[in-house]
């Protein structure tokens, strides 16, 4: 059973893979990458994926994968680290202002 968190209620860890949900894409497999405070609206969380990245969209998450940390394939791990801050610098970037 999946027990769903509503954003408003908590934020969860950067870079821990987890599930997001948006109601036009429905349920989605990725990462939260923090807020964007240029975002004109209260939800300024980014959630993303190999899909691309949503900012304000989310309205629940829930971690998935490991039930204990200690017992977790190590190369999960380190491959869901190395995605994250990869994909966080893409994020970051198209978010730049055009000059």
């Amino acid at each position: 059973m999946t027990n769903w968190i509503k954003i408003e209620d908590e934020i969860p860890e950067e870079g821990r893979r987890l599930l997001y949900f948006f109601e036009c894409t429905e349920v989605s497999i990725g990462f939260y990458y923090g807020r964007d405070e240029e975002y004109p609206c209260s939800n300024d969380h980014v959630f993303g994926s190999y899909a691309g990245f949503l900012t304000g969209d989310v309205t629940h998450w829930c971690y998935i994968g490991y039930p204990d940390a200690e017992e977790a394939v190590e190369w999960r791990i380190e491959a869901d680290r190395e995605f994250f801050e990869e994909t966080k610098k893409q994020i970051n970037k198209i978010k730049e202002p055009i000059k």
